[in-house]
């Protein structure tokens, strides 16, 4: 909201203008990439929790969760979206989301760190000091949370209902072993890798030529909304921080645009083709399934009929 207005009419001419097919494209086979290591790591995690975990399955209830979040508050309909699998199981289908979310998670911060050392070191540029503290306040919770868990008095993991695989873990640190942490790790850095390429590839398009810039800009600024999105309420979140992060790395337009109408240009397709298109796609596909659903029960009323 505050992004927009400050952005003058001749910088949304000159933003329409800008767009181009083959920016558009590459968005595209980039975001279908980053969707493909985050379907891997959701099998992985659904193989982890003895669920079905075929790559068909593993697509649909990423779909499927891309909907519910996209239509409930904070994303919380996104925990449902392997609930069908096992309805006796819901906590461990919660449970399995949740560590697929915590991996994005971790990335996510450890990418923003990466990019607030890249700004300092090569790109001699001030970094955002709240990011820094928020970031580390993230790490010393996450290795507190650990400690509690594995070394606690009383572990805390005894009165929890966790995972069978998250409770023997726990409970035996040397059956760890079982958990492909490292391939998980490598699904997550790839997804998010192609994700920030993603983001990039849409500054170059707008105007900014510098992909390291681009980079470092696109790290922080997801950090950002992951870690501080309090900041405006969430209102026009992604666009202010886009917008924020990419004046904090450089001190020029770019190629004659604004920051600010760069990071809406920017902000708006990866709403499109991040969160819309693939919500869209899971409406249809939760429609068809209720439609199979519909009809099968309605040929087993007419057999009990007859």
């Amino acid at each position: 909201m505050l992004v927009n207005k400050s952005i003058a009419r001749a910088d949304l001419a000159d933003l329409t203008r800008s767009v181009s097919p083959t920016g558009l494209c590459g968005a595209l086979l980039l975001g279908a990439g980053s969707f493909y290591f985050q379907v891997l790591r959701w099998r992985c995690i659904l193989w982890i929790h003895a669920f079905p975990a075929s790559t068909g399955i593993a697509v649909r209830t990423m779909f499927r969760g891309f909907f519910l979040g996209f239509v409930t508050p904070g994303r919380m309909g996104e925990l449902f979206r392997a609930i069908h699998l096992d309805p006796t199981r819901k906590l461990a289908t919660a449970a399995a989301t949740i560590e697929e979310r915590l991996c994005a998670v971790i990335v996510t911060v450890v990418a923003g760190a990466a990019a607030m050392l890249v700004q300092a070191g090569v790109l001699q540029r001030p970094v955002f000091m709240p990011l820094v503290a928020a970031s580390v306040l993230f790490a010393l919770l996450f290795l507190l949370a650990i400690l509690l868990l594995k070394y606690g008095v009383r572990p805390v993991h005894e009165d929890l209902s966790l995972p069978g695989r998250v409770r023997s873990f726990l409970e035996n640190p040397e059956r760890g072993g079982k958990i492909p942490f490292f391939r998980l790790a490598g699904y997550s850095i790839a997804a998010h890798l192609l994700l920030l390429f993603q983001t990039a590839l849409l500054f170059f398009m707008f105007g900014e030529r510098d992909i390291l810039v681009g980079i470092t800009a696109a790290a922080q600024a997801f950090s950002f909304m992951l870690l501080l999105p309090f900041f405006i309420a969430n209102i026009g979140l992604r666009e202010y921080a886009f917008s924020f992060f990419l004046a904090q790395t450089q001190e020029f337009s770019c190629n004659g645009l604004s920051c600010g109408a760069v990071a809406l240009g920017v902000a708006t397709i990866i709403l499109f083709v991040n969160i819309i298109l693939p919500a869209a796609v899971g409406l249809i596909w939760v429609y068809l399934e209720k439609q199979a659903y519909q009809r099968t029960a309605a040929k087993g009323d007419n057999g009990n009929a007859t």
